[in-house]
């Protein structure tokens, strides 16, 4: 989901330092401005052997420092990343959001008229002749989309959000990419959603810009 030059260095507006874990392999990927001898040492520490879990949090910080020593840091992101299984429940109840239909949102989701604008693929659960949950391609490319999404305050619990997110699914689906859902440790709401909807942990990932 992130733009590489011939040499597998990420590029543009790409993180400074991209980590994705899963059972069995570790991938770390940097991006072509950080020098090569930071990568490097990233790289070692990505690779090297893996510490117990009351010391991952000393193995992150070293991946910090290093970054800190040549970039300034913007942001930093760490959570779980699934992957949708090809069988989903049926879709009821939900619209795929375009120009034609963007005033489902003027009634708290106005922030997401950017990206239909944009033209990126958005699907919302309606209720009560509005959209109240909706998920869109937060990062995309022409083979995979990770899931961006928000439910309105007061209709948050009752499914709103699983029926939405399903149907984003099938939408990059149908345009013939790879949906995932990406989130963060301490969004304990956004894990449920995952468990509610079967999806398949890949594993975690670590972002930094």
């Amino acid at each position: 989901m992130f733009a590489f030059d011939e040499h597998g260095k990420m590029t543009g507006s790409s993180p400074q330092f991209y980590l994705l874990r899963t059972a069995n392999s570790v991938d770390a990927r940097f991006h072509v401005a950080l020098p090569d001898d930071v990568a490097n040492r990233l790289q070692q520490i990505a690779t090297g052997p893996r510490m117990r879990p009351s010391q991952w949090a000393d193995e992150y910080a070293g991946y910090l420092s290093l970054l800190a020593s040549v970039k300034t840091l913007k942001s930093i992101r760490s959570g779980q990343l699934y992957n949708f299984p090809i069988a989903m429940r049926s879709i009821e109840n939900t619209v795929a959001i375009d120009k034609h239909n963007a005033d489902l949102l003027n009634y708290g989701l106005q922030e997401w008229l950017p990206d239909v604008a944009a033209g990126v693929p958005i699907s919302a659960a309606i209720a009560d002749n509005r959209a109240v949950s909706i998920c869109a391609s937060a990062i995309a490319s022409e083979t995979a989309h990770s899931a961006g999404v928000e439910t309105l305050p007061e209709y948050r619990g009752n499914g709103f959000a699983l029926l939405a997110v399903t149907a984003w699914a099938e939408q990059v689906r149908s345009k013939r990419a790879v949906p995932f859902y990406a989130t963060t440790f301490d969004n304990i709401a956004s894990q449920r959603l995952a468990n509610s909807l079967g999806l398949d942990l890949i594993g975690s990932e670590f972002t930094v810009y």
